[in-house]
């Protein structure tokens, strides 16, 4: 493979590059985060994220929230000009809170939580992620499209592009729901006989 068809391939995928290093960043960023916090708080916020004693509608709820307000914030990202900054910064909020919450819970809960993070993290957290990371690539180009159209007057709007990033949104927030349905069945009936 030449020089050329790399940085072919990387200009191409640049956005998708961006979206995963700012994803990797902000959980790097989380976790280093809990090192700076005193141990008291640390333990109170423990109590809050803990979802032990949590019932299945609150373990939805707590699974199902978060993600959505993520979504939702990139999917809004889609629809203006600055997308090409917001979508990245979200999804770096939403690394830094998972790398914060996991640490959290590694700190506490020791080795009994690094097996069931394990079982969650290859089947319901790489799938949320993934859904994130391609909502967020489109929102960038759409984002980019529309600021190329507010630029040159002559051009189209992209109306279609709404109806596009409307469609994965409603998808992927069904789908969301789903997964959370999934992964709270794991916390409140498997996960206490692991």
């Amino acid at each position: 493979m030449d020089k050329k068809t790399i940085f072919s391939t990387v200009y191409k995928n640049r956005f998708l590059f961006l979206i995963c290093s700012m994803l990797i960043l902000g959980t790097f960023f989380g976790t280093v985060v809990l090192k700076i916090i005193p141990e008291n708080i640390a333990e109170n916020l423990f109590g809050f994220v803990s979802k032990s004693s949590l019932d299945f509608k609150g373990i939805f709820i707590n699974s199902f929230s978060f993600p959505f307000i993520i979504i939702i914030g990139i999917y809004l990202s889609g629809t203006g000009i600055f997308g090409s900054f917001t979508a990245p910064a979200i999804l770096f909020i939403n690394g830094f809170f998972f790398g914060f919450e996991n640490a959290l819970n590694y700190k506490f809960s020791g080795m009994n939580y690094i097996i069931n993070s394990v079982i969650i993290f290859f089947t319901l957290t790489v799938f949320i992620d993934f859904m994130m990371i391609v909502l967020s690539e489109n929102s960038i180009y759409y984002s980019k499209q529309l600021a190329a159209c507010l630029n040159d007057k002559n051009t189209e709007k992209p109306h279609y592009n709404a109806k596009k990033i409307t469609v994965k949104f409603v998808t992927f927030t069904v789908i969301l729901a789903v997964v959370s349905f999934i992964s709270s069945c794991f916390y409140k009936f498997i996960q206490p006989i692991l």
